[in-house]
Order: structure tokens, then sequence, then C-alpha cells
């Protein structure tokens, strides 16, 4: 991955909505809130497949059990997906409104 990649439409970046849970360890797992879930699925350009899918990140990231910030992972020197699992869920229209007045 290479920063010229790192364009708007090719990126994600959660909000403070989303978090993790995740026990001490080797492996953090990223729950995304439901508003984060809407735009990631909503933006085409993001992990489309297994080659253009890859992931940076801050030290601020996260802190080992010492509080010593992670190793951040920069532009660049993002790391590629090793699994990718392609989105299976079929939309599902929630609501609607029709409005006969308007033209």
């Amino acid at each position: 991955q290479h920063d010229k990649y790192s364009e708007d439409e090719r990126t994600f970046t959660p909000s403070s909505e989303s978090n993790t849970t995740s026990p001490d360890g080797y492996i953090v797992i990223l729950e995304l809130s439901h508003n984060d879930l809407l735009r990631l699925k909503s933006n085409t350009g993001v992990a489309r497949n297994e080659n253009d899918t890859y992931i940076t990140f801050r030290a601020s990231l996260i802190d080992d059990t010492k509080g010593v910030d992670v190793v951040p992972v920069t532009d660049g020197k993002a790391i590629r997906v090793t699994v990718f699992t392609p989105d299976q869920e079929v939309p599902e229209l929630l609501e609607y409104d029709l409005n006969m007045n308007v033209g």
C-alpha cells in the first residue's frame, strides 16, 4: 500500500462510536458502531478484495499491558489482509417515505 492510495474514497476511519473490548493479548477485535458499519458499506472504494485491503494505524491505537504505545503501521508500510471474507449479507429495505404531494 502506498500513500497515493490513501485517498478519501479508498480509506475508512472508524468514529469514536466504535470500540473494542478485547482481552489482553495479540488480537484486537474492533466492534463497529451501526453508523460506522453503514459508512463502511456505502464506501465502494474500500475492502473490495484481498489485493486492495490494507491496515494502517497510529501508535496511539492501543497500549500494551505496560502502557506503552503499539508500534505504528504508517502509509506506505501498510499490512495487507491475510484472510478476506466479502460481505455476503443481502441488502434489506427497512423503511421508506412516499409523498404524493411532491413532484
